[in-house]
This record gives C-alpha cells, sequence and structure tokens, in this order.
C-alpha cells in the first residue's frame, strides 16, 4: 500500500479488517499513541492518550474519520498519565492527573469530563473525583457497571520507590463502586 504505519499510528477498516485506511489526520503524536479509546454512545468520537515527549502525556479527540485536535486536561494542562477510561452509560471521560501545585506534596488524582466531546473544546470541564495523595502514583485500568454504579479499576504504586537503592515498589489494583470516590485494594496475583 505504499505507507508505513509510524507515518500514520492510526489506521481505520470499514469492512472487517479487509483494507485499511489512514484515521490521523491533523494527529501530533510525537513517539506514538499510549492508549486509544472510542466512546460507547458515539462510535464516531474517539479519545487518545500520545506518549509523553517531556514530562507529561497529551490528550487527542478525534473522529472516525481521522480529525484530531488537542483537548485541555485538568488543571489548566496538567500532566496526565497514559491510562483512561469513558463510561458506557454517561460518556465521561476518566484520566489520572499529576498535581504539582505543591511542590512538597505532588499528587496524582483522579479527574472526569462529563463534557469531553464537547465541540467547542475551550468548554470541556474536569471535575476532580479522587486525590490518591502524596507519594501515590496511579494509572486507569478500565471501567464497567456494577449494581452500585460505575466500577473503575486503578493500578497504584508508590511514586518514590527505588529498588536499586533498597526502596521498594509496593504495586495494588483498587476498584472503585461509586465513580471513583472510595477505593478498596483488589487481591490480584502477581502485584
Amino acid at each position: 500500500t505504499g505507507f508505513k504505519t509510524s507515518d500514520m499510528p492510526i489506521l481505520r477498516s470499514n469492512d472487517g479488517g479487509k483494507t485499511w485506511n489512514t484515521a490521523s489526520s491533523g494527529m501530533v503524536y510525537f513517539s506514538g499513541i499510549a492508549n486509544l479509546g472510542i466512546d460507547p454512545r458515539d462510535s464516531n468520537t474517539l479519545y487518545a492518550i500520545i506518549n509523553p515527549k517531556y514530562a507529561g502525556s497529551y490528550l487527542r479527540r478525534g473522529t472516525s474519520s481521522g480529525q484530531w485536535q488537542t483537548i485541555p486536561t485538568p488543571l489548566k494542562n496538567a500532566q496526565i498519565d497514559t491510562g483512561m477510561t469513558i463510561d458506557g452509560a454517561t460518556g465521561a471521560l476518566y484520566v489520572m492527573a499529576y498535581d504539582s501545585r505543591d511542590a512538597a506534596k505532588p499528587r496524582w488524582q483522579l479527574w472526569r469530563s462529563a463534557n469531553a466531546n464537547e465541540s467547542d473544546i475551550g468548554k470541556i470541564t474536569w471535575e476532580m473525583i479522587h486525590d490518591f495523595g502524596a507519594g501515590v502514583s496511579g494509572t486507569v485500568l478500565a471501567s464497567g457497571s456494577s449494581p452500585q454504579g460505575l466500577a473503575i479499576y486503578a493500578r497504584l504504586s508508590s511514586a518514590n520507590c527505588n529498588p536499586g537503592a533498597g526502596i521498594p515498589c509496593q504495586t495494588l489494583v483498587q476498584r472503585s463502586l461509586d465513580g471513583g470516590k472510595t477505593w478498596a485494594t483488589l487481591d490480584v496475583p502477581g502485584f
């Protein structure tokens, strides 16, 4: 077909994978895409988190036809982690953002945008759902429905671990059954 996939990070097939076309017009992606999500309520709306170039990832929103734009992240464009999830019932987008406003106690927080699909990106708003506290880094893994409400899964780890210096890394998988407000540790073998 004459193209390199590294030149077009997102490809789309409309015929079950028989043929592929680029879907990344206007995408600025540095060293690749870390995560891609499709709004379950509107398959024409896609979200991508770009691999970090410097200190943080970037958030992009696109259409199935491949038109992309950068959208703001929480805290006036704070660093975000490469994990995200989209609530299938509401279309709300969840990301982890790094709050460095208190330099002595930087922290990762779970944020939600109920209007990430807003056509005017200047009107996209974010709400902080949970602060995991200083010394913890986190990645949103997945979400789904539960009898109690939206279940969100996250991987949390100690932010300042260094096994070579004798500071062990502790990694936990946690689940929230109330849309991210409260969390419980899951017993997951290998973590």
